[in-house]
């Protein structure tokens, strides 16, 4: 039984097939890692263009907040909503309802589902 192994091993054409076998793989090797590397870089492009977005909604909805909160009577000789932490513009939300609370409070819950789902 070894003696058919032993053969193919020391055949001449066996060290002709090995030195092929590592060209082919190694020209395997090269064009996965290229392509990878491709892959990563549109993807990186992709994460860049979704945080500048989300950055821009997310300037969006805090101006929507901020004029929910002005509306509410901020604007009237109380302290800034800024100088609050958030519960405690929470709070003074739920005690001086502006006229779009229930606006405000629908956006608000929305924002704390989509972030609940994506923990």
């Amino acid at each position: 039984m070894s003696n058919p192994l032993l053969r193919v091993l020391t055949s001449p054409w066996a060290g002709f097939t090995a030195m092929l076998a590592v060209i082919v793989l190694g020209l395997a090797l090269a064009f996965t890692s290229l392509t990878a590397a491709r892959t990563e870089a549109v993807l990186r492009a992709k994460i860049a263009a979704l945080v500048d977005e989300n950055r821009k909604a997310g300037a969006v909805w805090g101006a929507k907040l901020a004029a929910c909160e002005i509306g509410g009577g901020a604007a009237r000789g109380r302290v800034t909503a800024a100088a609050l932490s958030d519960q405690a513009r929470a709070q003074q939300l739920a005690q001086n309802a502006p006229a779009g609370f229930d606006v405000c409070a629908r956006m608000e819950s929305a924002d704390q589902a989509v972030l609940e789902t994506l923990k």
